[in-house]
């Protein structure tokens, strides 16, 4: 190298031992980015909750399509995992209607037993801790009342009524089957309902103390009602039946025997 003419720069070199913890961490890297990648890509829980306040009505779709209709004062969580879909159903009344999924069972539980189902339409309400009500509109489920020692098969059209492990299946018409599901358009039959019965579902629904005097508790109510329309469905009882209705101080209300002239 003559005088005129400069060195070439010189590159330093990772040192001999430094070139193994070098290499490591970009192994480690690639790794987690792979495991991270991996986690991602694998189907999660879809978890949900929800809750209706009195005098409402609403409805949701989970993730796997599957649509649900809930009455007033109802509340359940939803968790639709890759294996198994399963609803807790802690009070209240709602109306399924499953995406079928065969690899997936929708298991509902509430505190009176539970319901399997791939994909159909039903409704399930369980107002009390032992009180359980299935009613099928389409397709076939298979219910678990609580102390009940097999499951019971359901086809469209049929309702199993469960209380206090008394457990009863009956065939509904098409009408009976319409009057069941009558509130997801606001509404609610009674056919011979005995008035305590019907003062006792307005006032869940509500979430008002309507109470019936023991002695006309068995008076039958039979008519079709608004369930948003509480002061029409007194108006009613009054025009219908010998009773009177009291409006008390403390907002609870009584049904009592009309006086005699």
């Amino acid at each position: 190298m003559t005088a005129g003419e400069l060195a070439a720069p010189q590159i330093p070199q990772p040192l001999p031992w430094l070139r193994w913890p070098l290499m490591a961490g970009a192994t480690l890297t690639a790794a987690a980015a792979i495991v991270l990648a991996f986690w991602l890509a694998r189907p999660q829980p879809q978890f949900t909750n929800l809750a209706t306040p009195v005098a409402s009505r609403q409805a949701l779709t989970l993730a796997d399509g599957t649509r649900i209709e809930l009455n007033a004062q109802t509340s359940l969580s939803a968790e639709i995992g890759p294996k198994v879909r399963h609803v807790r159903l802690a009070a209240g009344e709602a109306f399924f209607a499953v995406h079928k999924d065969p690899s997936r069972p929708f298991v509902i539980e509430t505190p009176a037993g539970s319901v399997q189902v791939t994909g159909t339409q039903f409704d399930v309400r369980a107002e009390s801790a032992t009180t359980l009500e299935v009613t099928v509109s389409e397709g076939s489920v298979q219910v678990a009342p609580a102390g009940a020692d097999k499951t019971i098969a359901l086809t469209p059209g049929q309702k199993l009524s469960a209380l206090d492990g008394h457990v009863a299946v009956q065939a509904l018409s098409a009408a009976d089957l319409d009057n069941v599901l009558a509130w997801r358009q606001g509404q609610i039959v009674f056919n011979g309902t005995p008035l305590r019965e019907a003062v006792a579902r307005f006032a869940r629904y509500h979430g008002r103390g309507i109470t019936a005097a023991p002695e006309i508790s068995e008076l039958r109510v039979g008519a079709r009602y608004s369930l948003d329309d509480l002061e029409g469905f007194f108006t009613a009882l009054e025009e219908t039946l010998p009773v009177k209705v009291t409006h008390n101080p403390n907002g609870t209300v009584q049904v009592e025997p009309r006086a005699t002239q």
